[in-house]
């Protein structure tokens, strides 16, 4: 998947611990890059974004393989974690 990280606080943070990003199958189990056997092949890594100052952006890919059995509908649930120790919040993909 392709996202941009944007930096909106007041100081540098590091594209590689911003932002965890999951998919929850149909079958509620979470996959993410920990899981996802497929980092060797991604290009424009969104952990190679280094650090990012105020207001920077930077956009990447991230690879996440859900079995295709979980995804049976078209859909996932993705989550998305905001650094170590942020609130995850949940959004439905189509």
């Amino acid at each position: 998947m392709n996202y941009t990280i944007t930096n909106g606080t007041s100081e540098n943070v590091n594209t590689g611990f911003a932002v965890f990003v999951g998919m929850v199958g149909s079958a509620n189990r979470q996959y993410d890059v920990s899981n996802a056997g497929c980092s060797a092949s991604n290009p424009d890594s969104i952990f190679d974004g280094g650090d990012l100052f105020p207001g920077g952006s930077y956009t990447g890919n991230e690879c996440v393989v859900v079995p295709e059995a979980e995804v049976g509908d078209g859909s996932l649930l993705v989550t998305v974690e905001i650094g170590f120790s942020g609130e995850t919040s949940f959004f439905r993909s189509s």
